[in-house]
């Protein structure tokens, strides 16, 4: 058996990656004897940076394919369409001809994320548009909305939802009345090289952005 996981974030996204990451090095712990894990990223300077970590990667980036897919995929006559036509977006003819069985989404509102045949998992941080609506992040220009549109579309569907707390699960399982046993809480994790050796100085670190070590007011 294969897992890709994909891992849309870039490196440089803080905290986002780090989440990203974790959870792509937690999967290869348990996949170890059990079946084979590789990542696929669209950023390339990613490659390196988790084999490094001894994560098999390689680059797919996006072509027309997944954009003319990913558009027709987000009306019901496209879904029909792509459904009677048997069309693939790029990537998952990608996946299939490397043999892939499992597609692991490791962040949410993945670009990727519009499979037809292959079976995936996906991932659900937070339901913070739900719980503080007013809240101008997730209110402004529609995001509630397309976070709404985006959990209905792919999380009923998915064989597996990772999320961060049996809390988040429960509120979850019970929005978007999907069975709590599709839902495997996983807490979040400190980044995987905090243990290791920084070569960076705080020179480095101030030059990158244009900060000092001065008190406010002094001259």
């Amino acid at each position: 058996m294969k897992v890709v996981a994909i891992i849309d974030t870039h490196l440089k996204a803080g905290g986002g990656f780090v989440q990203a990451l974790n959870a792509v090095l937690q999967m290869q712990r348990l996949s170890e004897g059990l079946f084979a894990l590789e990542a696929v990223t669209p950023q390339a300077e990613n490659i390196d940076f988790l084999r490094e970590l001894g994560v098999t990667a390689s680059v797919y980036r996006k072509t027309w394919r997944d954009k003319w897919v990913s558009s027709l995929y987000k009306r019901p006559s496209g879904r029909s369409f792509l459904a009677r036509h048997k069309i693939l977006s790029g990537l998952e003819n990608h996946l299939l001809s490397s043999r892939t069985d499992l597609v692991y989404f490791v962040t949410p509102d993945s670009r990727f994320a519009r499979l037809q045949r292959l079976n995936y998992l996906t991932t659900l941080w937070d339901l913070c548009h739900r719980d503080h609506p007013e809240f101008p992040e997730v209110r402004d220009f529609g995001i509630h909305h397309h976070r709404e549109e985006y959990y209905r579309a792919h999380l009923g569907s998915a064989v597996c939802i990772i999320t961060d707390s049996e809390k988040l699960s429960n509120a979850a399982s019970f929005r978007y009345g999907i069975d709590r046993s599709r839902f495997l809480g996983i807490p979040f994790a400190p980044s995987p090289l905090l243990g290791s050796p920084s070569t960076t100085s705080t020179t480095d670190v101030l030059e990158k952005y244009g900060a000092s070590l001065n008190w406010v007011g002094e001259s």
